[in-house]
């Protein structure tokens, strides 16, 4: 399901590669501890319920549905010890939980990223295609207009923080 995606240069790359590795570390074993479904986009939850079929594309949305998904849902599945972190820096919220952006580049003493170390099927792919799936609604989002290619601009960096915390987290669990 993890594509190329054309929008996502070399930091997407990396991520898939970085994913890739770790899933290669665990010899692609499937694993019983999963990410939590709970707030999963609903794209994400269709690919799951088709027996995550490679050719499958969700319903299209707009780049900000996307957007709120998203950071919903990566709120949710984030380590305890990054919610309500008081940070100066830009926060999201979900549910009650508030994680400040960017994510550390490493976790704080006495703290991993165990909570959100997920492999196989049910792991950091579910994350990986969410993203996948954002991108390419940016892509095909109309580019006709002033108005259009701003707003279709502002998605796609949106997109990009999203898939530096994502690398953030992907390194950290790489070691």
């Amino acid at each position: 399901m993890v594509k190329k995606c054309t929008e996502g240069g070399p930091l997407w790359t990396e991520g898939v590669e970085v994913w890739f590795w770790l899933e290669k570390r665990r010899d692609f074993c499937k694993s019983s501890m999963a990410l939590s479904p709970a707030g999963c986009p609903k794209g994400v939850g269709n690919w799951i319920a088709r027996a995550r079929r490679a050719e499958y594309q969700p319903a299209k949305q707009t780049p900000e549905i996307h957007e709120s998904n998203f950071w919903n849902w990566w709120v949710l599945i984030q380590p305890h010890w990054q919610h309500n972190n008081n940070s100066d820096d830009e926060a999201i919220s979900s549910n009650n939980k508030s994680t400040a952006l960017p994510l550390p580049a490493s976790p704080p003493d006495n703290e991993t990223w165990d909570e959100i170390a997920r492999y196989g099927s049910n792991g950091i792919l579910l994350v990986l295609t969410a993203l996948y799936f954002w991108v390419k609604d940016i892509e095909d989002f109309s580019k006709n207009g002033y108005r259009e290619h701003r707003a279709r601009e502002a998605a796609f960096c949106s997109w990009e923080v999203a898939l530096t915390d994502v690398v953030v987290v992907l390194r950290g669990l790489h070691g």
